[in-house]
């Protein structure tokens, strides 16, 4: 899996992202373009999903990058987001705040399974 991947649900609508550890500058980059092409797949209203559970800080042009990435996410129609944040951290509040920068907040879960529970998906399926 790496440090980080994206996959576009096309036919749920939602966006999937896992974030992992700490993000160098250039990794921050590849995540972001990685995420923008994903969410390109997918109609406005999408649900995002990221699980960020194991995310540590990154650095300052990371968080750059973080809120460029929030910030197209918002505008290309984004609608409910849910992160995983089993406990919390300080990479889990730098993404909490940039998302608030960005325009936008989110509701937290403890698992993904979770998150698509309260996205509506049956338990199981």
């Amino acid at each position: 899996m790496g440090k980080f991947w994206a996959r576009a649900d096309v036919g749920k609508n939602r966006l999937y992202v896992v974030l992992q550890d700490f993000f160098q500058a250039d990794e921050a980059k590849e995540a972001a373009e990685a995420t923008i092409a994903e969410a390109r797949k997918l109609r406005p209203g999408f649900s995002c999903i990221t699980d960020i559970s194991t995310v540590k800080a990154t650095s300052e042009q990371g968080v750059l990058e973080l809120l460029r990435c929030q910030n197209f996410l918002r505008e290309h129609g984004m609608g409910r987001v849910i992160r995983v944040v089993p406990e919390v951290s300080v990479g889990s509040l730098q993404i909490a705040r940039t998302s608030k920068q960005a325009g936008y907040e989110a509701d937290t879960s403890r698992t993904i399974e979770e998150a698509e529970e309260m996205l509506g998906d049956r338990k199981g399926k």
